[in-house]
């Protein structure tokens, strides 16, 4: 059996976890939400989002499609990891950040939708919040930003518009695009709708709450689940997110904290 402390992938996490640590840091580096472009702001057609993104099955098949995307799950980790090694910076002029050529790539070639095209912005928004570096240069560190959520608004609206399929993934569009400073992936309809995944729990899940079939009183969810009072805090080491015996899913119920608060300080800031 693996001692927690000698597990790599705890090792792996825990040097994750390091980026999110500084929360003043992070909070320096907030800026004012771009309103002004709200009213130049166009929806696509849905035609040109279907001739963008195919059929709802292929759509949800290529974006499933973890291990083929730029990066891949693993590439991104490894990436994210070689960036948390670097010194936080508080020179006006910032350094480069020291990461390996293969992280550059998928910065600049990398795939354009889905997880990996958000994993790609991650490493960039990383790089300025957490380490206040720079990945490329500060100017085509921008360009890129700008770039990955003018593709990622694009996306959401095609997930929109097919139902919400892939709840988890558009609420990670709003909340990092918005973090930058997007207002406007912040829609009221988006939010309202994606509202409907929570559980009367408050948690969230990859479904519309009133289509999962439960007991009350969380009849249906193991007694060990609602019992259980955990000693430790223990990193997650699988892609198993199921939550009260699958009622909410971790995951979802992460990206939507994060949706929310990002909704709330737009409001606190705007009105």
């Amino acid at each position: 059996m693996v001692n927690q402390d000698q597990d790599p992938r705890d090792q792996r996490n825990k040097i994750l976890v390091s980026l999110f640590s500084n929360e003043s840091q992070w909070m320096t580096e907030l800026h004012d939400f771009d309103t002004a472009m709200l009213k130049y702001i166009r929806l696509t057609p849905n035609q040109e989002l279907e001739e963008l993104y195919s059929t709802r099955n292929n759509y949800e098949k290529n974006v499933g499609d973890l291990e083929n995307g730029k990066p891949n799950p693993k590439l991104s980790d490894a990436c994210l990891v070689a960036l948390a090694s670097n010194p936080n910076s508080d020179s006006k002029y910032r350094p480069n950040c020291i990461i390996p050529q293969i992280c550059h790539d998928m910065v600049v070639n990398g795939t354009n939708m889905g997880y990996a095209l958000l994993h790609r912005l991650l490493l960039l928004l990383h790089a300025k919040f957490a380490r206040r570096c720079n990945v490329l240069s500060p100017a085509k560190d921008r360009e890129m930003r700008q770039k990955f959520c003018n593709t990622a608004y694009e996306e959401a609206q095609y997930i929109a518009m097919q139902d919400y399929c892939l709840n988890d993934l558009m609420m990670e569009q709003i909340s990092l695009c918005a973090l930058d400073g997007h207002a406007k992936f912040l829609r009221s309809s988006w939010i309202s709708n994606l509202l409907y995944f929570q559980s009367p729990y408050g948690c969230f899940g990859l479904n519309r709450y009133e289509t999962i079939q439960i007991q009350s009183d969380f009849q249906s969810v193991p007694n060990d689940l609602l019992n259980s009072k955990s000693k430790t805090w223990k990193l997650d080491k699988h892609l198993q997110h199921d939550i009260f015996g699958g009622l909410c899913n971790g995951h979802v119920t992460a990206a939507a904290a994060s949706t929310l608060a990002i909704a709330i300080r737009y409001i606190l800031e705007s009105y």
